[in-house]
């Protein structure tokens, strides 16, 4: 509050009047008799408990909301966490391993917004594990594991933070990721429709290009590699074999060469390339 109280909470307490009393005889050093004004003494020294919770190392009133730990419950479908309560209200849940980390007991008294910040630390624990689940598998994408997070209802806080850790360890990490999706990639497809998708796995101009330069700098030095052209033979052998060939019927030879066009444009191979692939079966750059 405005004034620096410390908020005190319970189902039926008489919060302003206890409040008051207490601050009169923080003022004056005397003892108050609050059966006066009908509180038990157990109330009174609960009131009490909590307003001194409220003061620093010397003696003045924190600018913080305190509350009673009342329970702590093990979670019903979730049996690794648990639910804190508050002056008997559900407050948040945590789990296990946080709530011993910090010695969360019933009967403490806890500052709510430290509070927070051990619920929050929770949570970010918790997201950083289901994201490691989740690319437990393969390989993941930042965008992809952004994803998953958001589907996850996890704010945009909780996902920078398991990003960030993600990327520390080395489990996200996008060139290499392009790099390996290429050379896979490019037994079956060419380079313009691998880039296209890579750009919608969220995957930079530059990561992507950094991957295919390693790939050419490999294919250089000797390593043995994917290669673009020998894909795109590949793919056009596979889609010629049976196909009418010129001297049997030209017309025919002729559209089965116009398929194939289509086809290895259609995986992303370069004009260049389709043409030469192509005019070899044509026997010639002739245009059809």
């Amino acid at each position: 509050m405005e004034d620096g109280r410390i908020f005190i909470s319970s189902v039926d307490f008489r919060h302003e009047t206890m409040y008051n009393s207490i601050r009169k005889e923080e003022k004056s050093g005397s003892e108050k008799n609050f059966s006066a004004i009908g509180v038990s003494s157990e109330r009174t020294a609960y009131a009490m408990k909590k307003a001194e919770a409220g003061k620093d190392r010397n003696g003045k009133r924190r600018n913080a909301r305190m509350s009673e730990i009342t329970a702590i419950t093990p979670q019903v479908k979730d049996k690794t966490r648990c639910n804190v309560y508050l002056d008997g209200r559900f407050y948040c849940g945590l789990t296990l391993e946080t709530a011993m980390k910090y010695r969360l007991k019933a009967g403490m008294i806890a500052d709510e917004k430290r509070l927070d910040e051990i619920q929050s630390e929770s949570e970010k624990n918790v997201a950083l594990d289901k994201a490691l689940t989740h690319i437990s598998a393969c390989s993941k994408t930042e965008k992809d594991v952004r994803s998953f997070l958001r589907k996850k209802g996890y704010l945009s806080g909780v996902e920078d933070y398991v990003i960030g850790k993600m990327r520390s360890y080395g489990f996200i990490d996008d060139k290499a990721y392009a790099k390996t999706y290429a050379l896979s990639a490019m037994k079956k497809k060419g380079r313009r429709l691998i880039e296209y998708e890579l750009r919608g796995k969220g995957i930079s101009e530059e990561e992507i290009a950094a991957a295919f330069s390693e790939i050419e700098e490999e294919r250089e030095s000797g390593e043995e590699t994917a290669d673009e052209y020998g894909a795109a033979q590949a793919i056009a052998e596979k889609f010629m074999r049976g196909k009418a060939t010129k001297e049997s019927d030209p017309e025919a030879h002729k559209t089965a060469l116009a398929a194939l066009y289509r086809r290895l444009a259609s995986r992303g191979f370069d004009g260049e390339t389709i043409k030469e692939i192509v005019a070899q079966y044509r026997g010639g750059y002739d245009e059809y």
